[in-house]
């Protein structure tokens, strides 16, 4: 046993792993992922190039006060991807967040519109949409774009969030209420609102939630979280599909063994085949309300056929045993035919309130089915 194996078995035994049902499966499969590779067949270290900032001016060549790059996948070109973000976030709605689209290379290039040689696009959910579950509101505003999904042909799926037009915000200027929006159709300024749905999920009291946050886009279903934070923090996974009916369009995340979990939530998904999906979210175990914050999160991805596992990062870490590790989102599978993924996660040292990111990894295991419910 090499010394990252032994990492994580002491960690996965001090947390009670092994007491999980198909946890020696499991082992086994962490066992090989984190194997000592022979001379011969060792893997070159990765090329990578960091471009930052990487964003839409907002006047000549400054950026907006606040902004981030949410979404991305490729292009329709060799060497193009497609990437999706927000500018003005938390800014008190003066101005109002915006949604932006970019298309083209990665590249250390400028044009007019801002950096990389490709195009920015501003996109906004338009008014007049009637909101499923809450038709009363069909007025917007602070769209946010999260994910993205190229249909080709000139076409995309868009999600993300946006807020009611009548919002109020907060002292450290955060929207009140959030809505999930998709989005099917050509990148443009003007979108048709006929190719939008807007969505507020219910609590199973059917009661309907103030925070909704659609993550990420594929294979025509999209995964994201809802909750009413303060009086109900705890937030809940959901799929999201937009051609069922409206009574069914939200399909809430049961993970096993997560049964007293406050928040369970999902950032990424990726369609695999026919009706099978890989998801990437984790499990809150923890609620800070001195803090308004949720720490202790494990881990996990699932796909129906249910495929999960929990991936604790802190072995891979070397400074202090961080307090929140959490997936964010997924590549496409590392091999044909396999249910190996890329898994990007990300890990926080501490949680205060403005606290140093940790490493990053990005992460390929196979996944070993299990039985979740999607309910």
């Amino acid at each position: 046993m090499n010394s990252a194996q032994f990492a994580w078995f002491t960690y996965l035994f001090q947390a009670g792993f092994f007491k999980q049902p198909g946890a020696l499966l499991m082992w086994q499969t962490i066992l090989q992922s984190l194997a000592t590779p022979s001379a011969a067949s060792s893997i070159p270290p990765a090329q990578s190039s960091l471009f930052t900032p990487f964003f839409a001016y907002e006047s000549g060549s400054t950026y907006p006060t606040s902004y981030a790059l949410q979404g991305i996948t490729g292009g329709n070109s060799s060497g193009d991807y497609i990437i999706t973000g927000t500018k003005n976030l938390a800014n008190g709605g003066n101005p109002a967040a915006q949604g932006l689209v970019y298309q083209g290379p990665i590249n250390a290039a400028n044009t007019s519109q801002g950096n990389g040689s490709g195009t920015w696009t501003i996109m906004n959910v338009p008014n007049g949409i009637n909101t499923i579950n809450n038709p009363t509101v069909n007025s917007y505003t602070n769209t946010s774009i999260y994910g993205v999904n190229n249909l080709g042909s000139g076409l995309v799926n868009l999600v993300g969030s946006v807020s009611p037009a009548n919002v109020t915000y907060d002292s450290a200027g955060f929207p009140a209420s959030t809505l999930g929006f998709y989005y099917e159709g050509p990148i443009t300024t003007t979108p048709d609102k006929n190719n939008f749905q807007v969505f507020q999920p219910k609590f199973s009291d059917g009661s309907l939630a103030n925070y909704t946050f659609i993550h990420s886009v594929d294979g025509g279903l999209a995964a994201g979280g809802y909750d009413s934070f303060p009086t109900r923090p705890d937030i809940h996974a959901f799929i999201y599909n937009p051609t069922a009916s409206d009574s069914n369009k939200q399909k809430d995340i049961i993970l096993p063994g997560s049964d007293n979990a406050l928040t369970k939530t999902a950032y990424g998904i990726w369609h695999n085949q026919g009706s099978s999906y890989t998801i990437a979210g984790g499990v809150g175990l923890q609620y800070d309300a001195s803090r308004k914050k949720i720490s202790a999160i494990n881990p996990r991805a699932l796909a129906p056929p249910i495929y999960w596992i929990t991936i604790p990062l802190q072995a891979y870490l070397a400074t202090t045993k961080p307090l929140i590790t959490h997936l964010q989102a997924l590549q496409k599978r590392l091999k044909p035919i396999s249910r190996v993924f890329g898994i990007t996660a990300t890990a926080h040292t501490n949680c205060q309130p403005q606290f140093h990111q940790g490493p990053m990894a990005a992460l390929g295991l196979q996944l070993l089915q299990q039985s979740p419910e999607i309910t």
